[in-house]
């Protein structure tokens, strides 16, 4: 078994902070949050993913319109995400 992968913490920030990612050619990876049926954009600031051992630590930072600092962090191990 393997852990999680980038690409699956995306999934996972989707389905547990309804933070969602696209992908357009000229602006590259976007992200929206959807929150009382309103959408706000994110404006991404910073990722860090750490390797450590038998698991992995996913960080990504971002900031809201109003600069309202958001960070996602969650553990993964065992092709498992959870909330760090």
């Amino acid at each position: 078994m393997t852990n999680p992968n980038e690409e699956d913490f995306v999934a996972w920030i989707a389905s547990e902070h309804d933070i969602h990612a696209s992908y357009d050619v000229n602006d590259g990876r976007t992200f929206t949050q959807t929150i009382d049926g309103e959408e706000k954009t994110l404006h991404y600031k910073g990722k860090h993913i750490g390797h450590i051992g038998i698991f992995l630590t996913y960080s990504y930072r971002f900031a809201d319109t109003e600069e309202k600092e958001i960070q996602i962090e969650a553990i993964g191990i065992m092709n498992m995400l959870f909330d760090r």
